[in-house]
């Protein structure tokens, strides 16, 4: 169905909700009726959630899609680190261990 719609489906890490726009709506949700809520009925968060879900624009949405995107841009520099930097530390140690085993015999 969704290549049918040419909609892109994205697999998001397992714990890293950061990534994830929908965590800043939840926040922003949940801040909004806890602010709000004075008399603790059911009835009252109903309409509360409404009030937020209304209020936001696609300015809001966009912010929200625009900070998942930098935390990505953290995360695949520091991927990037990893592989260029320490990984070639990490083979270079393997293959000096090879001479470090023959000097203990």
């Amino acid at each position: 169905m969704a290549a049918r719609f040419q909609v892109e489906i994205i697999r998001l890490p397992v714990r890293h909700c950061v990534l994830n726009p929908i965590e800043l709506a939840w926040a922003g949700l949940k801040s909004y009726v806890r602010n709000n809520n004075t008399r603790f009925r059911l009835n009252d968060v109903h309409d509360l959630a409404l009030e937020y879900l209304a209020a936001v624009d696609p300015q809001l949405a966009t912010s929200f899609f625009a900070h998942a995107m930098q935390h990505e841009e953290v995360f695949k520099a520091a991927d990037k680190y990893v592989e260029e930097e320490v990984e070639s530390l990490l083979q270079n140690e393997e293959s000096g261990d090879d001479d470090d085993d023959d000097d203990i015999d």
